[in-house]
């Protein structure tokens, strides 16, 4: 059998057991597949880059999987100082929405530090350390 015949074989057997999962209905099977691609879209939104970048591009320090309960990914919640080092990795997640909730938490707990919601080398989100206003 050629690899275009497996793929074939393969690709049936999934829609068989996408059916298989919704009992054979067919419209419940579409409705999840197509909330699922919203939801990839969804995660591709908010994955953006605006094109600023900063730090070391790690894709060969890709060491862990989810399957020994370790994050494959390289999404990163960082504080920085203000030479422009990592002073904490405050979250280290295998999603950017669950990334976004501790961006948004550390930024609320670290108000007077430069915080980042990173993918790899890819700045997200940025949020700069607040200006205190001091009179003296």
């Amino acid at each position: 059998m050629d690899s275009k015949a497996q793929a074939e074989v393969a690709r049936q057997a999934e829609i068989d057991a996408v059916l298989t999962e919704f009992d054979g209905d067919a419209r419940a099977a579409i409705a999840a597949l197509l909330w699922d691609l919203e939801a990839l879209a969804r995660d591709r939104e908010n994955a953006t880059s605006y094109g600023f970048t900063r730090g070391k591009i790690s894709i060969y320090n890709r060491k862990h999987c989810l399957a020994f309960g370790r994050v494959d990914s390289n999404v990163r919640v960082e504080a920085w100082d203000e030479k422009g080092r990592i002073i904490a990795v405050i979250a280290h997640c295998d999603s950017i929405s669950v990334g976004r909730a501790a961006f948004d938490a550390a930024i609320r707990r670290y108000p007077n530090q430069e915080v980042t919601l990173r993918d790899a080398c890819r700045v997200i989100a940025r949020q700069e350390p607040a200006v205190s206003t001091s009179t003296g």
